[in-house]
This record gives C-alpha cells, structure tokens and sequence, in this order.
C-alpha cells in the first residue's frame, strides 16, 4: 500500500499470547518442543542466516541476557547471566546434543557445567569440578560418567575463536541406518541356517538305496547292471564278443534307468524331491539377500571411517538427494539420508507456513485497522452532514464544513490522508465515487 509512512506494528495481545507467539517460533525453528522454563524467558527471537540471537527477560520483564545459536555452537552474552547460562542447555537439549565442551571463565564454567549434569548430558569437557561439587552433584544422584574427550559445542560468555567442530552431522545418520541393516542381516543369516543346503544328488542316490532295501525287483536290476559291466574278460575278446557285451550293458542300463524314471516319478518321491528342490531356492533366495545388505553395511562402514578422518559427505549426500527421481537412492543412502533431508523439507514448510501466516495476519489487523477507519471516517462525514444547511453559517464556514465534509468522505472511501486532502480542496469531487 501506497502512502504509508515508516513506522512499526506492535503486538498489544496478553502477556501469555505473546510468550506462545514466540515459543511456537522456536518450536518452528528447531522442529521439536521447547521447555516451559525457556519459553517464559523469551523476550525478543532474531533469525539471521547464519545465527539465531535469542533475548531473555527476567521475571519482571526486563532483559536478561542473550544467547546466540551459531550451528555448532551456543554462546551465551558478554555477561553469563543464570538466565543465559539455562537458556544454554535448553538448546542444548532441544538440539539433541549429548556430547558438549564448556569454554568461558571458571565461573562460568563452573556454573553451566551443574545445569549441564543436571540436564543429564552425557560427556561434559572442558572443565574439572572440584571434589566439594562432585560430592555436591553425587548427594543429588545425579552425577554421571564423564569420561571422553572432545565437544560438539561450546558453552561460552564469550564469542571464541577455535572452537571444535562436529566431525559431520551425518555420523548418527549413519550409524542408526548400519544397526539397522546389521538387524536385518542377523536375521537372513538365522534364516539360512534354519535352510539347510540339500544336495540333490545325493538325495537321489539315498532314495534309489531305499527303494533296493524295499523292492528285491529294483536290487535285481541294479545287481544286473553291476554284473553286466564288471564280467570278466576270457583274454578272446574279438569283435563279435566286444558287441554282445556292450548290447548287454546297454540293456541292463535301458531297464535300470526305466525303473529308476518310474521310481523318481512315483508322487511320494517326486513330492520329496520338489521340497528339496523348494529349499534349495529358499537358500539361494536368502543368500541373495544377504549378500547386498552386507555390502551395504560396509560402504556404511567405509564412510564412517572417511568422515572420522576429516571427509564430509554434506555435498554428495545432498547431490544423490536431488537427483533420486532420475537416480533412485541405494537402500542404505534411504535409510540414513533420506530422514534427515525430508525433516529438513518439513521444516523448511513449517517455518514458510508460519511466515505466510503471520503475514496473512499481519494483512488482516492491517484490514480490520482500516474498515475501523473508514467507519470512524464516514461516522464523521455524517455528523458534519448534518451541520450543513443549518441556519446561521456563513459562507467561509459553510466552505469549511464542506471542505471537512469532503475529507472524511475521501477517508471513508479508503483513501489515505494525502488522496484525501486533495479531494477535499476540489469542490467537482464533494459527492463520493
């Protein structure tokens, strides 16, 4: 809208409507809860692109402090307030950090070191209680094992250089989707070997033992056959010897394969022989999936070792996310980037929604401002309306009163103050358009 001149809109709403306003800004920002505690103590919330810069207030409504949100860090203001120093672990609950390094004066180490244990963050560096706080903390039950080495962020009054950084977001990623495929590999590898290999040779030479056990007919054969091929040569073998023993070879063979093929094709015996057969396919099924899963365990594994050496796959990750419509991701690359790029996607929505939301609101109270300004206008209008006419006016105050009279028409009409002025210095425009 045209005409308006630089100023502000500000929130005349309850204490309590406005706190939730900002509360539900951050819960927007970081995709999940904020305490209660934090979000009573917020005062002013400021997005920048590469910051967040959070102020607090005190009970009584005045600041108390700032912190600042830099990614991998938080930074408490120049004073290290109580305030700042809650704040701090807050966000470092929300941000789901559970490894921290503290940075700052021994006070303030000393201080954010208590709220961080008492917090229930697992590996606090960057400061050494003494043994009165440590007896301190234990009395409360709740001191923790804090062995390790190195942070995720820093808890620090002041802006440091040199701060450790996060080897790569994508390592809890990763890990979750390894144990994940780990899962599913143990459970193939029970399945195969719950799915013995069958050997169908040898399945058939067991059935054949059986059926001679059983069938003195189908021993008689086989008997025939053994003796057909091992006779015994007289030393005259000529060639019409050699011929008789080959056709009788030949036909002890004929007989014993016929019988065999009715044997195999009997239904208890080819039911046998198809269970083993589904088996062995049920093998080979399993095999086939374990196989992948395996290799994609260790291109898992491979990353996590790229990445513990300095690697950040960020860019690849991201590029392989942009491109699985024309290239489907692997089924790891589903498991472990997938997850994290979408719930980037729904807070990407989340925080445009509530931007279009708030200027949608802004647009109505804007609205509704303007309706109440042209009633008030037009109510205006009317009662100098009704002055005109009456007796005793001069003309300069007949003038003035249509000249006002024309004003508040304007006003009415939606114009603003300038519009308004000039329509009422023309005479030609006293009736309304």
């Amino acid at each position: 809208m045209h005409g308006l001149h630089a100023g502000g809109i500000y929130c005349v709403e309850s204490l309590d409507r406005r706190q939730q306003y900002k509360r539900q800004l951050l819960t927007q920002h970081y995709n999940t809860q904020i305490s209660a505690q934090l979000a009573d103590r917020l005062l002013y919330i400021e997005r920048q692109p590469d910051q967040t810069i959070i102020t607090l207030r005190d009970y009584a409504g005045a600041s108390a402090g700032r912190v600042i949100d830099k990614g991998d860090r938080l930074a408490a203001g120049r004073r290290g307030t109580d305030a700042e120093i809650l704040a701090l672990v807050d966000l470092a609950r929300v941000k789901n950090w559970k490894h921290i390094q503290i940075t700052g004066t021994e006070a303030f180490k000393a201080r954010a070191y208590v709220e961080a244990v008492r917090a229930g963050l697992a590996v606090v560096v960057g400061y050494e209680p003494s043994p009165e706080l440590r007896a301190q903390l234990e009395k409360e039950k709740i001191m923790t094992d804090q062995a390790g080495a190195g942070g995720m962020m820093a808890l620090t009054p002041d802006v440091t250089a040199g701060q450790a950084k996060p080897a790569s977001r994508w390592l809890d990623p990763l890990r979750a989707a390894r144990k994940k495929l780990e899962v599913e590999r143990l459970a193939a590898k029970q399945r195969l070997e719950n799915v013995p290999k069958i050997d169908i040779t040898d399945l058939h030479s067991r059935i054949y033992q059986e059926k001679e056990k059983a069938d003195p007919e189908f021993r008689k054969l086989h008997a025939d056959y053994a003796r057909a091929v091992n006779a015994p040569s007289d030393g005259i073998f000529s060639l019409l010897t050699k011929k008789k023993r080959e056709r009788e070879i030949e036909a002890a063979s004929d007989a014993l394969r016929k019988a065999e093929r009715a044997l195999l094709a009997f239904p208890a015996v080819r039911a046998r022989l198809e269970a083993a057969q589904k088996q062995n396919q049920e093998r080979e099924q399993l095999t086939a999936v374990l196989i992948p899963i395996q290799i994609e365990i260790g291109e898992i594994e491979y990353l996590e070792r790229e990445i513990q050496k300095g690697h950040d796959p960020e860019a690849e990750f991201r590029q392989a996310w942009q491109r699985r419509k024309l290239q489907p991701l692997k089924p790891w690359q589903e498991l472990a980037i997938a997850p994290v790029f979408e719930a980037e996607a729904a807070q990407e929505r989340a925080r445009l929604q509530a931007e279009a939301d708030a200027v949608n609101h802004v647009k109505q109270i804007q609205r509704n401002e303007q309706i109440q300004r042209e009633i008030e206008a037009q109510q205006q209008a009317d009662a100098i309306q009704d002055q005109l006419g009456k007796p005793g006016l001069t003309a300069e105050q007949e003038e003035a009163l249509e000249r006002q009279h024309r004003y508040y028409l304007a006003l009415a009409d939606g114009h603003d103050e300038e519009e308004a002025k000039e329509r009422a210095a023309k005479k030609s425009d006293a009736l309304r358009l």
